[in-house]
């Protein structure tokens, strides 16, 4: 990771909403914090019903790009090599909110 981001203004995070998923993110701001990195967070796989992440990254300051979805047709059209912003309208238009926050989070460093 170290190498992977030692030229990047902005480091984003993406994880899922899970247990195991936060204990990644917590290792991964934490690396960002000690190369003084401006980071954000995409959630993949988003459910409304676990919240762990956003209230983390509430708790610790940190954007959210954006939630992209768990979606059973994103699943199956990735399978079968189809580009998900063709095929299913929620996960273009998510795709449109994460580039949108981007460049505002972009303006402010």
């Amino acid at each position: 990771m170290i190498e992977a981001t030692k030229n990047a203004d902005l480091v984003i995070l993406v994880t899922e909403p899970t247990p195991f998923g936060l204990h990644d993110l917590k290792l991964s701001v934490e690396t960002m914090k000690q190369l003084s990195k401006n980071y954000a967070v995409v959630i993949n796989r988003y459910e409304d019903r676990n919240h762990l992440i956003e209230k983390y990254c509430q708790e610790q300051d940190i954007p959210i790009l954006a939630k992209i979805p768990n979606l059973r047709k994103a699943a199956e059209s990735y399978s079968q090599g189809k580009v998900l912003i063709d095929e299913i309208p929620e996960i273009k238009e998510k795709i449109r909110e994460l580039v949108n926050n981007l460049f505002g989070i972009l303006e402010t460093i």
